[in-house]
């Protein structure tokens, strides 16, 4: 995204400033999200390839990744180890495009340890790759007193900056590495109550690079309570906490920019599924952060945009006992209508 696109030169200075947009200038309205796919096993990361918008799914509770098409999945990537995540059987977790045709996936190798593989997709091929068949996989690099992760929930980058969640059950860090031709420096930096000590174990949910390539956004979560405490923190790109933004909301598991550049969570609200969606994050003052409900989700999971603007959402769709036994998850799409800015204008973010 160029910084000359923007249509105000102020919009573009709150964004530099706080990573979203103030609510005066755009706010979405409530909205419902249509099936787009359905019968999915435990979908957890979604992502949507570049210029095609051909979206993929980590159908984790057949440890596969598929391509939707028409409605229904098709396997792309089968053979990934078996593993569980909060209660659900699960393989591959956040995945992620780089360019057309290179997927990132978070998984677990032979021997039980988190990596991040590489998977390129050929022009025009139909043919269904290994989980070994990958171009490239990485694992962090052994650090003393860091620990071993057991899967990647979440992936992204910023240029040559590359990111991603990583968890061993009881805590999650961020890992930050350089990716040119190889991964490199890649090990965790990030605990996830380096800047929450004395208040309790949280784990990092979702993150994203704002459009403007400035600041690395985060959420955390604490246990599965009914307390609304989940927190969102801005760093720099290389990793140093600038604010955190208290969240009324229990569990953000993921968390998009639009091409707007309007920030937007999903809560997956374990305590009581029925109160999670998907919530605008508005900015109200230096240190407060309002949240508006645009859809409301059940077990929501993943979500990310594609090329228009339209936000698609993957949902466990159960408790973990009854998704387990009987493929209940969905992929769904949310339109969402933007208001006009004070000038009678939607910024376009192009």
């Amino acid at each position: 995204m160029k910084i000359g696109s923007w249509k105000s030169a102020v919009l573009m200075t709150v964004v530099i400033a706080t990573g979203f947009l103030p609510a005066d200038k755009i706010w979405a309205q409530l909205v419902d999200a249509e099936v787009v796919c359905e019968g999915l096993s435990n979908p957890f990361g979604i992502a949507i390839e570049d210029r095609s918008d051909r979206i993929f799914i980590a159908e984790s509770g057949l440890q596969r990744v598929v391509l939707i098409e028409d409605g229904k999945p098709k396997l792309a990537i089968d053979g990934f180890r078996k593993t569980e995540m909060n209660g659900y059987v699960s393989g591959p977790m956040g995945i992620r495009f780089m360019g057309p045709g290179n997927l990132w996936v978070g998984c677990s190798n032979e021997q039980g340890r988190g990596c991040l593989s590489l998977f390129a997709f050929r022009r025009g091929s139909k043919s269904v790759l290994k989980a070994d068949g990958y171009e490239k996989s990485f694992k962090p690099k052994e650090v003393a007193g860091m620990p071993e992760f057991s899967n990647f929930s979440g992936i992204t980058f910023c240029e040559e900056n590359f990111y991603a969640i990583g968890s061993n059950g009881e805590k999650g860090w961020l890992s930050l590495g350089v990716f040119g031709r190889t991964l490199t420096g890649f090990h965790p930096r990030i605990p996830n109550d380096q800047e929450r000590s004395g208040e309790g174990a949280f784990n990092f949910s979702g993150m994203a690079v704002d459009p403007l390539g400035v600041y690395l956004a985060a959420t955390q979560i604490g246990g599965r309570s009914a307390k609304k405490d989940a927190v969102l923190t801005m760093y720099s790109l290389a990793g140093r906490c600038l604010q955190n933004y208290p969240l009324a909301l229990r569990d953000p598991v993921a968390l998009a920019y639009s091409k707007s550049g309007r920030m937007f969570v999903l809560d997956a609200s374990f305590a009581n599924p029925q109160e999670g969606g998907v919530f605008e994050l508005i900015a109200n003052g230096p240190d407060r952060c309002d949240v508006k409900e645009i859809c409301s989700i059940p077990f929501g999971a993943g979500m990310a945009f594609d090329s228009s603007g339209v936000l698609y959402v993957t949902s466990l769709g159960a408790e973990a006992e009854s998704a387990n036994q009987t493929p209940q998850g969905k992929l769904l799409k949310i339109v969402i209508e933007e208001q006009q800015d004070s000038n009678g204008q939607v910024p376009s973010g192009e």
